[in-house]
């Protein structure tokens, strides 16, 4: 933690805790409550599958932090759509063909022309 850099007993130590602990607590309770809630209203057809993909939906959209990720998850969800029907789910292999391709190809381009990639800087 930045901002309590050395272990030492500080005033706004405890307030800072709190503040972290509640946010966490929230950001957990509201959408497990929200799930618990909206449950009736997805159908029981859609499976463990759809649950898998919402899952898979969060870790990716925290993952977006450059050009190059943006630009990989562009290409690999038009490739994927594009190759839909290809049999044996082989869209799922040229999706992941076409984002790595797509993400090295910014990478070195940005790598070229001499720019640092793109990312959020922390505060």
């Amino acid at each position: 933690m930045k901002r309590f850099p050395e272990p030492r007993p500080g005033k706004g130590q405890v307030p800072f805790f709190w503040g972290a602990a509640t946010v966490n607590w929230v950001a957990w309770q509201v959408p497990s409550l929200l799930g618990i809630v909206l449950a009736h209203a997805i159908p029981l057809s859609w499976g463990l599958g759809f649950a898998g993909v919402l899952a898979l939906l969060g870790v990716l959209l925290s993952l977006l932090v450059d050009r190059a990720t943006w630009t990989a998850t562009a290409v690999a969800a038009t490739a994927a759509v594009a190759a839909f029907a290809l049999p044996l789910k082989l869209n799922i292999l040229v999706a992941i063909a076409a984002a790595v391709a797509a993400g090295l190809l910014v990478e070195a381009v940005q790598a070229q022309s001499g720019r640092a990639p793109e990312t959020e800087s922390a505060p």
